[in-house]
């Protein structure tokens, strides 16, 4: 981007030039009052001389002044063009990748695919009864809801896995209870052998 602006053209010669144009304005004023007119017609002329400089240089000033518009613009217009010029590219490339033949194509063997379904289903349709196809339709809703129960029964079995499970209690008093219940089962055990061995001999 061209950084040219007015502020990187001296001016100064400009500026000296109106204050020479004014100045002169008042010399003549003077040489006229105090009556020495050749004197003021010499101050006047260079005052022309002097504007016709200065009409100059302000023509030149516009001229620079349009032409940095112009360099400014064209340096738009560059940056613009190089942009469309990228996205063109990324569009050749992605248009490459996905041709409109492939496109076409998918939509075909699609079309194909949903028109041979369609043949299937007016096909098995001629050979069902009406009842044979309320009970394809009810099948199909239990499908529904067994397929919604396995989905409920997965999360449920997601929500109990994150969960863990309980530390056993390995304290004195659990452990002497446990020996204490065992000990019961054995005895009841042993006194129950006999009885059952006298009632196999009867």
């Amino acid at each position: 981007m061209c950084n040219l602006t007015l502020t990187t053209i001296n001016v100064l010669p400009t500026l000296q030039l109106s204050g020479s144009v004014e100045k002169e304005q008042e010399l003549a004023k003077k040489a006229l009052a105090s009556g020495d007119r050749k004197r003021a017609l010499l101050f006047l002329k260079k005052k022309k001389y002097q504007q016709s400089l200065l009409d100059k240089a302000e023509n030149q000033h516009a001229n620079i002044e349009e032409m940095i518009g112009n360099v400014e613009f064209a340096s738009i217009q560059k940056e613009v063009f190089e942009r469309l010029k990228a996205g063109k590219e990324v569009l050749e490339a992605i248009n490459k990748e996905i041709s409109l033949d492939d496109v076409d194509k998918l939509m075909e063997e699609n079309e194909e695919a949903i028109a041979y379904q369609d043949q299937v289903a007016q096909a098995l349709g001629t050979q069902l009864s009406s009842q044979d196809e309320e009970d394809v339709l009810a099948e199909l809703a239990a499908l529904d809801e067994l397929d919604a129960a396995e989905v409920a029964a997965a999360a449920s079995s997601e929500t109990q896995t994150e969960n863990f499970p309980a530390v056993p209690d390995h304290t004195p008093a659990k452990l002497y209870s446990c020996s204490i219940s065992s000990a019961v089962v054995s005895a009841e055990a042993d006194a129950s052998a006999p009885q059952a061995r006298v009632a196999e001999a009867n």
